[in-house]
């Protein structure tokens, strides 16, 4: 596990680079962004590397309940949901 620390670590720098330089190129040609949350592991850590990145009053998550999602997914939507508001 250890052994894989080093390149997360790279792997999770170079994603935050890739985002704040795309926040600093749109910032101001565009009237927002917007994260789209599914509640699935991928969205999870989006994110998490955008919160981490960008000011959170200058994004959005969404997240669209089309009524077929598993009960562990509107529970994690829920749970980030609280997580996020404090």
């Amino acid at each position: 596990m250890a052994k894989n620390n080093k390149m997360l670590s790279v792997a999770e720098d170079e994603a935050m680079d890739f985002i704040k330089e795309k926040y600093e190129y749109y910032q101001n040609k565009v009237s927002g962004f917007v994260v789209a949350f599914s509640g699935g592991k991928d969205s999870q850590v989006i994110l998490d590397l955008v919160s981490r990145v960008i000011p959170h009053e200058k994004f959005t998550s969404v997240f669209t309940n089309t009524g077929m999602g598993l009960p562990c997914t509107i529970e994690m939507m829920k749970t980030t949901e609280a997580s996020v508001k404090g």
